[in-house]
């Protein structure tokens, strides 16, 4: 969604998102985005607030199947233009935390689609596990323990340091 600079109202405006399914952006795949985003000017700035509500297509790292995961998220961002930023940083060399939030548009419009991209990256867990009870992989013989129980024994590989065992103290 692309938002115009030039004439935009004072009080703000609210959009409605209702975003098609991604194609496997940055390698991540997401159902439809809907929610509701605000932007407000604030002299030079932009702040965009909202939420958003998509499903994500993940992978789990214990059975390789894949499965959705349900994403809420709070969208924050402030936006400025790169013109400004270039006047401002040619004069301060060093930033402060409240300008390392800050994030640059060139020209007369910025896109709300990075950002709402980013904000669902952020909201993935690093950790993708399709339950908390599930079985994984067996290391054996490599049968997923959730579809079909395997006769291997759970001892593993044998360690290197399995022959201490056999020293008589």
């Amino acid at each position: 969604m692309i938002i115009q600079t030039s004439g935009f109202p004072f009080e703000g405006k609210e959009f409605t998102l209702e975003e098609p399914p991604s194609r496997a952006s940055a390698g991540l795949k997401h159902g439809p985005v809907t929610g509701r985003i605000r932007v407000e000017k604030s002299g030079d700035y932009f702040m965009v607030r909202g939420e958003i509500e998509t499903t994500v297509t993940l992978r789990c790292d214990r059975c390789l199947e894949g499965y959705s995961h349900p994403v809420h998220s709070e969208v924050y961002a402030v936006l400025v233009s790169a013109d400004l930023l270039r006047e401002v940083g040619a004069e301060s060399v060093e930033l402060t935390s409240q300008e390392l939030d800050i994030t640059s548009y060139e020209g007369e419009a910025f896109d709300l689609e990075p950002i709402i991209q980013e904000q669902i990256i952020l909201s993935i867990p690093l950790r993708h596990v399709c339950s908390e009870s599930c079985l994984g992989i067996c290391p054996k013989c490599g049968a997923n323990r959730n579809r079909t129980p395997c006769d291997c024994s759970d001892n593993g590989p044998e360690s290197p340091f399995s022959a201490l065992r056999k020293l008589k103290i």
